[in-house]
């Protein structure tokens, strides 16, 4: 099992949350994010790289597609593993090639 850390606990962070409970992989869920104050929210963005180990993925779930591509950006950088967030009732062809930081939400067909 591995920690998931998700940048961004809007409502599309909360919806990454629950899917990736879903599948079973990750037995603690935190969030960062600049500009909200919850107590789910371990930090600002920018401190993930303390986070950083072998068994912690990161997921960018920010609805701004600059946001999200500038974050993307810096964690492959880093070389933090991004992982794919992807609920167990999905089709996924088997000649399908996923990228990183990708969320396929229940029963979609790929």
């Amino acid at each position: 099992m591995i920690r998931l850390v998700i940048f961004g606990s809007g409502k599309y962070g909360r919806v990454i949350e629950d899917v990736a409970l879903q599948t079973g992989q990750y037995d603690r869920v935190d969030f960062l994010d600049d500009y909200a104050n919850s107590s789910r929210v371990i930090g600002r963005c920018s401190d993930f790289a303390r986070l950083m180990s072998e068994d912690t993925g990161f997921f960018v779930a920010f609805g701004d597609n600059d946001l999200r591509a500038y974050w993307m950006e810096a964690l492959h950088k880093a070389q933090a593993n991004v992982v794919n967030i992807i609920h167990p009732t999905a089709y996924i062809s088997p000649t399908v090639k996923l990228g990183k930081g990708v969320a396929i939400l229940p029963k979609a067909l790929i």
